[in-house]
């Protein structure tokens, strides 16, 4: 069965790079509610994309943006 792996390290960036589509996904991801994070991402404070009307990111993207450190 090749490309399977064991490795837990490679399954753990595997899920961090799984698309997470529409705002509820997003929001369960950054523990907000539904209504909160659709907010956010319509004022463009979440690193997502529209396609069509379902808004999409990762949670690398996500991770990325909460834990960056913004210029003072």
């Amino acid at each position: 069965m090749a490309g399977l792996t064991n490795n837990p390290l490679e399954s753990a960036a595997d899920d961090l790079d799984r698309p997470l589509w529409g705002a509820k996904s997003i929001a369960e991801q950054i523990n907000r509610s539904t209504s909160q994070t659709f907010r956010m991402l319509e004022e463009g404070l979440l690193p997502a994309k529209k396609i069509k009307k379902i808004w999409v990111s990762t949670p690398r993207q996500l991770r990325q943006a909460f834990t960056t450190e913004s210029p003072v």
